[in-house]
């Protein structure tokens, strides 16, 4: 048989060759593809791993956040450290500690559930207080301060007697009244504590009464005004409440010159320039 030329086996050396590529990758590429795919699949370990941490980190926080409300709830709403059992008073002098406390309606109530303006009105029906200010602190520390009404007289008519302050407003009597101005009125009309009356009349007589220090106790009615009886038996009236030094002025002149045996029933100081008087026939 006669032998290839050289020329041939060089191209059937080639096309072997060309042949084992095309059969598949070389065993170098097979390799690099096995380490991409480890690499890739370590990589997505590693991802579960990290969302798994996050995930139990959050769910403890959950955890930890519930037991604390829970907690809370139990200290707040389960002991007795934050519910209300007493209260600090200032500036009260005619109402107790204790009858403050009892309006303010505050005993066993929560703290968080107080409300410091509806207790300061709550406290300011009372008419003795003029005005009231609460405020509260944790755990149950309440402080009540309070204002309350100056009385400048007794208010009385018919059987009834009543503080009435610079304003007008009637309240109950509390201690010693016996030394206060009394204002009498003469329609004995009920009154009851609360209520308003002229605080021009009080504001007058007070007046009065430190122009005359020696009278306590002043009448009076609508129209009249304001008077009082002499120890002699006779009526004095003082008409509104204009002049009065004028008025007590002519007061005292027209008693210096009355005769002692000259029966007056009534003196009018109106008109303080002309006093008019009346006696008994």
């Amino acid at each position: 048989m006669t032998p290839p030329k050289r020329g041939r086996l060089q191209r059937f050396s080639q096309q072997l060759t060309f042949g084992k590529i095309s059969l598949g990758p070389s065993r170098r590429a097979r390799r690099s593809r096995r380490l991409k795919l480890y690499e890739e699949q370590a990589a997505g370990e590693g991802e579960s791993s990290v969302t798994l941490l996050e995930a139990f980190k959050r769910w403890w926080v959950r955890v930890v956040s519930f037991l604390l409300v829970v907690v809370l709830l139990y200290l707040a709403f389960g002991t007795s450290w934050f519910y209300i059992y007493d209260a600090d008073v200032v500036g009260a002098r005619l109402l107790s500690k204790e009858e403050l406390y009892h309006r303010s309606n505050l005993e066993a109530w929560s703290i968080f559930w107080l409300n410091p303006q509806v207790v300061a009105q709550r406290i300011e029906e009372e008419p003795i207080v003029a005005h009231a200010e609460v405020s509260a602190m944790l755990p149950n520390v309440v402080t009540i301060r309070v204002q309350e009404r100056v009385p400048l007289a007794v208010w009385q008519t018919g059987d009834q007697s009543l503080y009435v302050d610079g304003e007008g407003v009637l309240f109950g009597l509390r201690g010693d009244a016996s030394q206060m101005l009394v204002i009498r009125d003469m329609r004995d009309a009920p009154v009851e504590s609360g209520q308003h009356v002229d605080e021009v009349v009080v504001r007058t007589a007070w007046e009065l009464s430190q122009i005359i220090p020696e009278r306590r106790a002043f009448d009076w009615e609508p129209g009249v005004g304001l008077s009082f009886v002499t120890d002699e038996g006779w009526r004095v009236t003082f008409g509104d409440h204009t002049r009065l030094a004028a008025k007590v002025a002519a007061y005292h002149a027209f008693k210096a010159q009355i005769k002692s045996e000259t029966k007056i029933l009534l003196l009018d100081l109106s008109v303080p320039e002309h006093p008019y008087y009346r006696v008994s026939p």
